[in-house]
């Protein structure tokens, strides 16, 4: 669990990051981030463990997916700012997404190339790639005008923003059948787009300004997977800020919640922007966080079993939830 320092007494830039592995030291799940008042990045990456469960001898038996996560937040830690400024229009989003998957596949094919020789790699089952991994990276520049956020991603790792109207999912994840947040949780849908040394794949892009103050968030799937419904995301984050004093008891709460009821690796990193105070921003969602349990968490936790008044719920707060095919004219909100 880390939490970054945001200088002076301002809030914005300070980061939080909270990793949970449920087998300690071969979690395959990584992570990296470099945040401050002037923007920066959080960036997480989910091993398929499925896919990726080929095993390297020179690199002490780690499975491809534990390696290739590393290997990837690695790569973006030593390159992000190259990644600076953030591409103004579509086509250089476009053209930003491309590059950075041609980078990433050489360096996923170089180590393949390097430690896949001869008899020093061990194969286990038969659906298998090449150190498959997702990715969810998330830019940011904080300016006068607000708060530009890219995300760039692969597979169903995601990126949010939080404000004080809510939680809002900006990227749309990489599966066999285009569904909702909460359809996922109870489909078994395949990827058909993860980073590997193997295949081809793409990074897509989605960018937004924010221009009030707001959390930036990325996160496995191990974070939101086990939630019955997607209005708890919201909640986890809520309810934990509700009662907590400064970020480090806010990571805190958050790491014991996930811990408790996760069943896969989990990863979530948080930065705050456009807050002077840690007071501000609880007092601030404090609204926010009641009208959410009043007429969502609440009533679908009384009707335990009930499916389809949780869905009809879901639907009532899908519209403010769902950023992925959100517009806004004449800001430069565009997806790739």
């Amino acid at each position: 669990m880390e939490v970054s320092k945001a200088p002076g007494d301002f809030l914005s830039g300070q980061s939080i990051c909270v990793s949970h592995a449920v087998l300690p030291q071969a979690g395959e799940d990584s992570f990296s981030l470099r945040t401050h008042a002037r923007g920066g990045y959080l960036c997480v990456a989910d091993g398929c463990g499925g896919l990726g469960s080929r095993r390297y001898a020179r690199m002490g038996e780690r499975t491809g997916a534990y390696l290739a996560a590393r290997l990837v937040t690695q790569e973006v830690e030593r390159l992000h700012q190259s990644l600076f400024p953030l591409p103004a229009g579509r086509e250089a989003g476009q053209a930003l997404c491309v590059s950075l998957a041609a980078l990433l596949s050489r360096k996923l094919r170089a180590f393949e190339e390097e430690h896949s020789g001869g008899r020093q790699v061990r194969i286990v089952g038969r659906m298998q790639r090449a150190l498959p991994t997702t990715l969810c990276l998330l830019l940011m520049e904080n300016t006068a005008r607000g708060l530009d956020c890219l995300f760039l991603w692969a597979g169903d790792s995601r990126g949010y923003l939080l404000d004080f109207q809510g939680l809002h999912q900006l990227t749309a994840d990489h599966t066999s059948l285009r569904a909702d947040a909460m359809e996922s949780l109870y489909r078994d849908l395949p990827l058909t787009n993860v980073l590997s040394a193997q295949d081809a794949f793409f990074i897509s892009g989605r960018r937004v300004r924010v221009k009030g103050p707001c959390v930036g968030i990325v996160a496995t799937d191990g974070a939101f997977d086990s939630l019955p419904n997607p209005m708890e995301m919201e909640w986890l984050l809520l309810s934990t800020l509700h009662g907590s004093s400064d970020p480090e008891s806010w990571k805190r709460k958050l790491h014991n919640q996930l811990a408790k009821i996760v069943s896969d690796d989990c990863t979530l990193q948080l930065a705050l922007y456009g807050y002077k105070r840690f007071e501000e921003l609880r007092e601030g969602m404090e609204g926010r966080r009641l009208l959410l349990q009043k007429q969502f968490i609440t009533p679908v936790r009384r009707r335990k079993a009930d499916l389809p008044f949780a869905r009809e719920r879901w639907l009532a707060y899908m519209p403010t939830y769902d950023w992925t095919e959100r517009t806004a004219q004449g800001e430069p909100d565009w997806r790739v």
